[in-house]
């Protein structure tokens, strides 16, 4: 019996040590300079520990992400790394009825999300001039979700029946322009 446990010991001990060896095998020591540096892009920067190796320099992902305007997650099952695009915003002009343009103001009742047309009950008064209910949407349509002084770009898809919004109408009465504080 003391033999057996001899011998497990024994086999156990030469495992451990060859598992070690095989993991120190995928790893290797370096030498390098760390040094704070700063990561400008236009009006914005952020100072970061960068790591100067063999003519290269390494500077944290997140840093750099947030200068780019990119989102970052780590998958740690997956061992990766995933970057994300942040959109920057986009505005229109307002409507400028010197050339034709109107404003028009109504509740969403349909939308045919395929050939991009809008369906509203049009909110009149006095001045308004009167649209018909199903308007054409310009395929490259801005639209603006607005709360109190925050705004995002939304895409045709993420309008919904039942919605306010305000629309800009060209002169040939296609929406170029969606506002939205629904």
């Amino acid at each position: 019996m003391k033999k057996i446990n001899l011998c497990l010991f024994v086999f156990l001990l030469v495992f451990l040590f060859t598992s070690a060896v095989a993991a120190a095998a995928n790893t290797h020591e370096i030498t390098a300079l760390i040094k704070s540096v700063s990561i400008n892009k236009e009006n914005t920067n952020c100072t970061a520990d960068a790591i100067f190796f063999q003519d290269r320099i390494y500077i944290p992902l997140r840093s750099a992400a947030e200068i780019l305007n990119v989102s970052v997650e780590w998958d740690d099952g997956a061992n990766a790394v995933y970057l994300k695009q942040q959109n920057e915003f986009k505005d229109f002009p307002e409507t400028d009825p010197w050339i034709g343009e109107r404003f028009v103001y109504g509740e969403i009742t349909g939308i045919d999300k395929f050939n991009y047309i809008i369906t509203i009950e049009e909110h009149i008064d006095d001045n308004s001039i009167h649209t018909e209910p199903d308007i054409s949407v310009s395929k490259d349509v801005i639209i603006i979700l607005q709360r109190n002084k925050k705004k995002m770009n939304l895409d045709f898809e993420d309008l919904c029946v039942g919605e306010y919004i305000g629309l800009v109408l060209d002169s040939a009465g296609t929406v170029r322009g969606i506002i939205s504080n629904s």
